[in-house]
């Protein structure tokens, strides 16, 4: 595999992986550019960029880390996951979106969205992180009182989706889904 003593984590995972079969190639490209991006001191290395210098996708990428533990592995210490999701949620947070969707976190955090999900069920403080951003129903209901306290007679569905930044479908199901948001 062309690695030599002296990258002891990665060493171990190159040659579990070249015994691994099928996926093998990119593997050993994500792995490979998980060491490189590290070589370089590359700060904050994203799943975007290990595909990028892997010469493979994304998807790829997080195809593999749910088929081979050492990727998932590698690649979660390497881009250290959990830290990425809170910086991208605070990073979205200031720019003052009203709502924040697990796929805008996933882009920022430089991740799959399903990693996000991932993450969320295997840490408490992410998960509550996530949860409080991507809390339509609340958006919604600040929206509405919003509006309110402009004193406008009318408030329809097109405006407290426009206000809220969500779709007005989002609006209609979640009135339907949550008795609070009907209620308002």
């Amino acid at each position: 595999l062309g690695l030599r003593k002296g990258v002891p984590a990665m060493t171990g995972m190159m040659v579990s992986v070249a015994q691994d079969g099928g996926g093998r190639s990119s593997d050993k490209k994500i792995l490979k550019a998980i060491k490189s991006l590290g070589t370089e001191g590359v700060q904050a290395i994203t799943q975007e960029q290990i595909a990028k210098r892997a010469g493979i996708t994304s998807d790829t990428v997080g195809h593999r880390k749910k088929a081979n533990a050492l990727v998932r592995k590698a690649v979660e210490e390497a881009i250290n996951t959990d830290a990425a999701i809170l910086r991208a949620i605070e990073s979205l947070k200031a720019e003052g979106l009203q709502v924040i969707t697990r796929k805008q976190i996933a882009k920022r955090a430089g991740v799959h969205p399903v990693t996000v999900t991932d993450r969320k069920n295997a840490n408490a403080q992410v998960r509550e992180a996530v949860e409080e951003a991507t809390n339509i129903d609340a958006a919604i209901l600040r929206a509405i009182e919003s509006l309110k306290t402009e004193g406008l007679q009318v408030i329809t569905h097109e405006r407290i989706a426009e206000r809220a930044g969500i779709e007005q479908s989002t609006v209609s199901y979640r009135k339907n889904a949550n008795a609070q948001v009907k209620k308002a």
